[in-house]
């Protein structure tokens, strides 16, 4: 054991003594001897065993203290690497934010640290990870094979013994062995945390592989995955704090919609979903592995938080039209940039947001035409309604609706003023949207059809109540006189 120790500190890089050659070789030659005791002295082959699991636990006590002294020399310091998306809003200063949302500008690692073999946090938890994977599966399979702890191996070694209880006796004996042992992992997780909160997802990517390998592969494996499991819990709590306190800061933070464009949080969520998916594999795949479930929890938590946020900063705006210029805007972001990454955790949050998109665009194409066209739309409404109640030979007996009301509304609609009007349109959607998002022939065009949709109505009541009588602008000059104003604009540019 002490040569196994020794071998162990042969060199300045994270190492673990290698106990196959210098300590399970040289006890092999006595392996039938223990065989023998346990079908022939009992009582004496179990002495044995705790001799062993004395002489070795002393061993590897120290060996764990060796190990954690020289992985946490090798780790690189770093300062907090903030991701964009959780600073893209300022809190109010009555907000408190912990130690793990602490914003700081990361610094590049020195020359002279390379050099000296420092190695990233999440590296060295990679490296730790398999070395001390090989020594506790060396250690378990000589265990097993030395002290005859399978049930294959000895199927009939009494009445009440059964695969589980032998499984028991080796975890037992495992965790003796190896007490001591996930402290430096966790050390480096908490440190990781400190530093970047992504930091412990790439562990948690490492920690996954290794307990898959392990659950799909034939030799009992109940120690090893329990040790992993305590990671995997441990890097699950510390992340969910991270995203529910994000959540929480997002929640306190206060913007104007007025003109805003494309909100922070909304225009850099595409980086975190790229940010996730790299951990993951890219392309949203689906799984068991905890990272799967961490990522997808953070996910619902954040977009339905996002999503809550947008409406409440909306709602404080009393201008319809910033209203529906922020909403459009934004869910039309959201829906086209979560598409494309095509995540399906996120396929009920794109569909959501494409359709708050398209009633956003509706509400601000029915502002834009009320506000330019506000006589000839209450004039034609008033006329619907009238239509509930009498019959449409007798609208133009009332006085609201007389050929005299007709004639004063028609003057003022020649192709002058609905040019003029249209031409203010535009220049409002121009105005209200961002050139980014790069909307505007998208809202002029929906402009287009859902007034040239209703004109057309206004034309067959025209026909409908007023025998004889016409709109002085018809349809098809209506859909000239778009794509003329849309010319003219675009040669002022």
């Amino acid at each position: 054991a002490k040569e196994a120790r020794k071998a162990g500190k042969s060199s300045d890089s994270v190492e673990m003594a290698d106990h196959e050659e210098l300590v399970f070789a040289k006890l092999k030659p006595y392996q039938p001897l223990v065989h023998w005791l346990s079908d022939i002295e009992p009582e004496k082959y179990s002495e044995v065993l705790k001799m062993y699991t004395k002489a070795f636990r002393a061993d590897y006590k120290k060996e764990i203290k060796y190990f954690s002294n020289k992985i946490s020399d090798c780790i690189l310091k770093e300062h907090r690497d903030q991701k964009a998306f959780f600073t893209s809003g300022k809190p109010p200063d009555h907000i408190k934010i912990s130690s793990t949302t602490t914003t700081t500008v990361p610094s590049a690692p020195s020359q002279s640290s390379s050099k000296a073999g420092k190695k990233t946090i999440d590296r060295a938890f990679r490296i730790g990870l398999n070395l001390v994977e090989t020594a506790v599966m060396a250690e378990q399979n000589f265990l097993i094979q030395f002290f005859r702890l399978s049930y294959s191996m000895n199927p009939s070694t009494s009445p009440n013994t059964n695969a589980a209880s032998l499984n028991a006796v080796v975890d037992n004996i495992m965790q003796e062995l190896f007490e001591g042992l996930s402290a430096p992992f966790k050390d480096m997780i908490h440190s990781a945390d400190k530093m970047d909160n992504f930091y412990p997802l790439a562990m948690l990517v490492d920690t996954d592989q290794y307990e898959a390998t392990h659950e799909e592969g034939g030799d009992y494996c109940g120690f090893i995955v329990k040790f992993l499991n305590e990671f995997k819990m441990l890097i699950k709590q510390l992340f969910n704090k991270f995203i529910d306190e994000q959540v929480e800061v997002m929640k306190s933070v206060q913007v104007s919609v007025k003109r805003c464009g494309v909100l922070p949080y909304f225009e850099k969520f595409p980086s975190l979903i790229d940010e996730f998916e790299t951990l993951r594999g890219g392309g949203g795949a689906s799984g068991k592995g905890a990272l799967t479930s961490v990522i997808d929890t953070a996910y619902h938590k954040i977009v339905k938080t996002l999503f809550t946020w947008l409406d409440s900063q909306v709602s404080h705006e009393p201008n319809a039209k910033f209203r529906f210029a922020a909403l459009t805007e934004n869910y039309h972001h959201f829906s086209e940039q979560v598409t494309k990454r095509k995540v399906p955790v996120l396929e009920s949050y794109s569909k959501t947001a494409l359709d708050q998109y398209i009633s956003s665009l509706n509400g601000f194409t029915d502002y834009l035409i009320n506000r330019r066209f506000k006589h000839l739309v209450k004039y034609f409404k008033g006329m619907d309604d009238l239509l509930k109640t009498i019959p449409a030979d007798e609208i133009q007996f009332q006085s609201s609706h007389s050929k005299h009301a007709f004639s004063k509304l028609t003057e003022k609609l020649g192709p002058n003023s609905i040019e003029k009007s249209l031409t203010k349109a535009l220049k409002n959607i121009k105005k209200n949207f961002s050139t980014k998002e790069d909307l505007a022939l998208d809202i002029w065009a929906e402009l287009e059809r859902t007034f040239g949709k209703q004109y057309k109505h206004y034309e067959e009541l025209v026909a409908k109540c007023y025998k004889g009588q016409k709109l002085p602008v018809t349809s098809q000059d209506l859909s000239s006189i778009f794509h003329s104003v849309e010319d003219k604009q675009s040669k002022k540019k």
